[in-house]
């Protein structure tokens, strides 16, 4: 874990056989399965993981390993700058969600 000024980062690192770098940058797309995929999944795990962060105010950043194998997750919230605080609901409007909360149609 690391905390800046402006950021507060936590590094998760693995040592595996890293991502192709030119799939990096599709790898949170939904069903996106690169060229080293196994026999099971669906392509979902990164999209959703990727999808609850930003909700949360949090940014996915990946990249292969430097000098060894492996890929390193790093997952960033943005520390404010000002007073303001926004409301979850504000929050859930940055990204494309209509309400925080889910409405109930009449039975």
């Amino acid at each position: 874990m690391e905390r800046s000024a402006d950021a507060l980062t936590v590094f998760i690192e693995d040592e595996g056989p890293g991502i192709a770098e030119d799939e990096i940058a599709l790898v949170a797309n939904r069903f996106f399965r690169g060229r080293n995929k196994s026999s099971l999944g669906s392509g979902l795990g990164l999209s959703i993981v990727d999808l609850a962060l930003r909700v949360s105010g949090a940014r996915l950043v990946l990249q292969n390993r430097s000098g060894v194998c492996g890929l390193r997750a790093q997952i960033v919230w943005e520390i404010a700058r000002d007073d303001t605080t926004r409301t979850p609901a504000e929050d859930s409007h940055r990204f494309g969600f209509k309400s925080s909360r889910p409405r109930l149609s009449p039975a």
